[in-house]
């Protein structure tokens, strides 16, 4: 067992070293720049969200299994 953990752990430091590329610096923005290109407010599918809103507070009130509920289905 040891020599397998040996063989292992010289795999993922070997990988490491070998390893693509390091991963490229993402262009500094300042923070008013980097705002107007992200969008703050996510759509909802209205519709969609609604019908489980009521389905889930039926079934569960309004606690954690709730919240569960909706985030399971997306909403």
């Amino acid at each position: 067992m040891t020599r397998d953990v040996v063989f292992a752990s010289l795999l993922v430091i070997g990988g490491m070293l070998v390893g693509g590329q390091p991963a490229a610096a993402a262009p500094a923005l300042s923070a008013d720049q980097a705002l107007r290109s992200e969008v703050i407010v996510q759509h909802v599918q209205y519709r969609y969200c609604r019908g489980w809103h009521r389905e889930c507070s039926y079934r569960w009130g309004y606690g954690w299994l709730y919240r569960r509920c909706m985030r399971r289905h997306g909403c």
